[in-house]
């Protein structure tokens, strides 16, 4: 564990990284500038990563991906840039709900919550997120009930709205039909 958070430390993160038993690291609130290393990405037993505050630039690494064991994160009041287009939280322990806050990820291209428990609803505004193409809820348990739906693209379930809504439609366009065909019997 390491916290040095409110120290005013100057200065960027080092390239290297070599801390692997390292669980927590907080090093918010600081003066902290340059960009996130990528060896960040090689600290694979760390549970919360806290690098907020500080005069952080350039993309968040690809590698943070292998933060396996990663609860807690936070980058807020930063200078980051890019877009964050894929969130995979699968083959996690993460039980809980689904944070709203995913949402604000208009560029999120594919969102992975496979192999999860939830509780509670998943947040309806990610219908909303209209760069999404791939919602991943395989293997995953609501309430203790699995969700059956499994990975699927938001175009998939568009098109099975439009189909069920079709059919239910000349459903009823057909009862209609047969319900004057034997009122007009009936007159005869």
């Amino acid at each position: 564990m390491l916290e040095l958070d409110n120290n005013y430390f100057t200065g960027q993160l080092p390239t290297e990284v070599n801390a692997n038993n390292l669980t927590k690291l907080v090093l918010s609130n600081n003066w902290i500038t340059g960009t996130i290393p990528p060896s960040i990405g090689s600290l694979k037993n760390l549970v919360t990563l806290s690098l907020d505050m500080n005069r952080l630039s350039g993309e968040i690494p690809e590698e943070m991906a292998n933060l396996k064991k990663l609860l807690t994160i936070d980058l807020s009041g930063n200078n980051l840039t890019g877009e964050l287009t894929l969130v995979d939280l699968s083959r996690n322990q993460l039980v809980g709900e689904v944070p709203k806050e995913i949402t604000k990820l208009k560029s999120l291209n594919e969102l992975n919550l496979s192999r999860k428990q939830l509780n509670g609803a998943i947040p309806r505004e990610i219908g909303g997120i209209n760069s999404l193409t791939v919602l991943d809820l395989s293997y995953t348990t609501k309430n203790g009930h699995q969700i059956r739906s499994g990975k699927f693209t938001i175009t998939q379930l568009v098109i099975t709205i439009i189909i069920l809504v079709t059919v239910a439609l000349l459903l009823a366009v057909t009862l209609l039909f047969i319900k004057k065909e034997k009122f007009k019997n009936s007159k005869i």
